[in-house]
């Protein structure tokens, strides 16, 4: 779960009060983390009228899931490891996609993703 409240900034060793957070409740850095695990780790991309996707998790991770919200629809992303997968494959509602991006949805409704990645041994 994501912290309510992160500190702008924490005093470094050579401060008067070493450790100690800035104490401001302006900060970002809630925000900026989630895009930089969304767009980052995770490899979610919104652009004008798709989603690209390109995760770059570590390889020893074996699954991971997160949901997200994009034009009024809400994506349930599932990521799994797979010994037969070469590179990346993308299926929406059990739909395997052409590349690894998703269009903009006709109609919005809550939908389904699965993306299988290649597994390492």
């Amino acid at each position: 779960a994501v912290p309510l409240w992160w500190a702008n900034f924490l005093h470094g060793p050579h401060s008067q009060f070493p450790g100690r957070s800035s104490g401001l409740f302006a900060s970002g850095a809630p925000a900026w983390f989630y895009l930089n695990v969304c767009e980052g780790l995770l490899g979610i991309k919104p652009d004008f009228d798709v989603l690209k996707i390109s995760p770059c998790f570590p390889s020893e991770w074996d699954n991971a899931s997160f949901a997200r919200q994009w034009r009024g629809s809400i994506y349930e992303f599932n990521f799994e490891r797979k010994t037969d997968i070469e590179d990346i494959v993308v299926e929406l509602e059990g739909n395997r996609l052409s590349a690894p991006v998703i269009e903009y949805p006709s109609k919005q409704g809550i939908y389904k993703v699965n993306i299988y990645l290649k597994a390492y041994s």
